[in-house]
């Protein structure tokens, strides 16, 4: 005799609902109050009169930002099992593009739960779809440290790279670990067999094949730094950039606020500082580079996040419940 499981139906009340919207709003509302006091009319004109007489630079970091993402998301194809029903490329890039606003809308990572509910709704099993984006952002994350340690390895702050490197070469080989000791967890624990069975899915080469390619991204974001370094009167050379873009960008893995809200900003600043930025003109870089950055997230994200969930509001709606 099967024992029916209860599941609860209760949602959130409308006082929650209105009160996480408020501090969204209010968070919103601070970043254009902050960037309205930072960033001067001068500084928004002259980045203006950059983009429409070079408007080349900007298309081609716009690019490159965009195959940043198309290279996270063949990285996550590589490590969905082989066999069975795999979403096609272009909806993972799809989803992995409305995950990126699920992540600059909600506090810590719940783009990622986000990735995991939309592509079991795609038709991966959940089993699969759980194993393969936590291991995709595991990798992502092993891959950033380990160029972010690189970058630093070149520039002023050397010492900086040694816990990088340690971290970016202990979450791979935590992995593989991993996968091969799910035939005892499937045996000890029957109810995880499909977790177990996803992780012995993914072979090594697989694992080290995702590293590489989500390696290859992360240096593609520095275009966008570049651009509004250049716009803004005081253009980088291609070390710094990639150096303060992939310092801001790890600095964000253990973030809280949305999108990185404040971490992105102070470890940019910081970096650029290593290369004689003064303080004022590296924040209002990072910030005006962090503000493109969200406007790509909205445009980039939210047709996908409207037609595979209804729109990004109504699927933080379905996380919460």
């Amino acid at each position: 005799m099967r024992v029916p499981v209860l599941r609860s139906t209760a949602r959130p009340g409308p006082a929650a609902r209105y009160g996480l919207l408020a501090l969204r709003l209010a968070l919103l509302a601070g970043l254009v109050a902050v960037a309205a006091r930072v960033i001067r009319p001068a500084d928004l004109a002259t980045l203006g009169r950059f983009l429409r007489d070079e408007p080349a630079p900007a298309l081609a970091a716009v690019a490159a930002y965009a195959a940043a993402f198309a290279l996270r998301a063949w990285a996550w194809q590589v490590l969905l099992p082989p066999g069975g029903r795999r979403p096609p490329f272009l909806l993972l890039w799809r989803l992995t593009l409305a995950a990126n606003l699920v992540n600059h809308l909600a506090p810590g990572k719940l783009g990622e739960v986000a990735r995991i509910a939309l592509a079991a709704r795609a038709g991966l099993p959940r089993a699969e779809a759980l194993v393969s984006v936590v291991q995709a952002r595991a990798v992502d994350t092993a891959a950033l440290l380990a160029v972010a340690a690189a970058a630093l390895f070149l520039s002023p702050a050397q010492a900086a790279a040694v816990p990088a490197v340690a971290l970016g070469l202990a979450v791979p080989v935590g992995l593989a670990a991993g996968a091969r000791l799910s035939p005892r967890l499937a045996r000890r624990w029957p109810r995880l067999a499909p977790v177990a069975g996803a992780l012995a899915a993914v072979s090594g080469r697989r694992l080290a094949l995702a590293w590489l390619l989500s390696a290859l991204s992360w240096p593609l974001e520095a275009g966008i730094l570049v651009v509004v370094a250049r716009g803004l009167g005081a253009p980088l050379d291609p070390a710094a950039a990639l150096t303060a873009t992939l310092v801001a960008v790890a600095g964000q893995v253990l973030a809280i606020t949305p999108g990185g809200l404040g971490t992105y900003e102070a470890n940019m600043t910081l970096a650029l500082q290593l290369y004689a930025v003064e303080p004022a003109a590296a924040f209002r870089i990072a910030l005006a580079t962090h503000l493109a950055k969200y406007l790509f997230a909205f445009a980039a994200g939210l047709e996908p996040a409207w037609r595979l969930a209804g729109g990004p509001i109504r699927l933080l709606g379905r996380l919460r419940e």
